[in-house]
């Protein structure tokens, strides 16, 4: 399978094949089912190709989605918000970098819901491991220029993009005791991005 334009395609290779490097000690593309939540432009898959029917992408773009179904015939492909609950299940369900542009609490909650809903074995998440923004003075001056006020509170968004969560602290009164967090790695490129994987309890 190969993937469209990333916003940064040139900058992707190298987190990508760290990503690949996780993911294939718990996936296999011949054998295994996965789904993706989150799917964009599948510049995560370029290098991996699911066995025929084998792979499901979800996004909310619906022009994504169709682009991609008249790309790859052979893959299934659905066009909802991430906390919209599908009838869908997989061996593996990966959500890699959205969680991070979700600013709605209760669209976060029910989408890590949909994610234990869907994996009947394994769980991969890339997200923040840290604030991004933390007590910078960037996103206070952003804040004075938008409201005319300044503050010294610990930001957690930039307000219109992209909002950090303490993830186990959301994470693990869903998933457990269904999922055990079984790995967790830093991505050593970045100072903020985090990999948790979780395996169903009894697989």
């Amino acid at each position: 399978m190969q993937g469209g334009k990333s916003s940064f395609p040139e900058n992707y290779r190298e987190p990508r094949e760290w990503k690949h490097s996780i993911l294939k000690r718990y996936y296999d593309p011949a054998v295994d089912t996965i789904i993706d939540v989150g799917c964009g432009d599948l510049q995560l898959w370029k290098g991996i190709s699911p066995a025929q029917g084998k792979f499901t992408g979800v996004d909310i773009s619906q022009m994504v989605i169709d682009t991609h179904k008249q790309k790859y015939p052979y893959c299934n492909f659905i066009c909802a918000s991430s906390d919209k609950t599908l009838n869908i299940s997989a061996d593996v369900v990966t959500c890699f970098d959205m969680l991070y542009h979700i600013l709605d609490d209760e669209v976060f909650i029910a989408t890590l819901k949909n994610l234990k809903r869907y994996a009947k074995r394994h769980l991969l998440i890339y997200t923040w491991g840290k604030n991004p923004w933390g007590w910078g003075i960037w996103p206070k001056v952003v804040q004075f220029y938008k409201t005319g006020t300044f503050t010294f509170d610990r930001f957690t968004t930039d307000g219109s993009y992209q909002m950090y969560r303490e993830f186990l602290m959301e994470a693990t009164p869903i998933f457990e005791p269904e999922f055990e967090l079984i790995e967790i790695r830093d991505y050593k490129r970045s100072k903020y991005g985090t990999m948790y994987v979780y395996a169903r309890r009894g697989e």
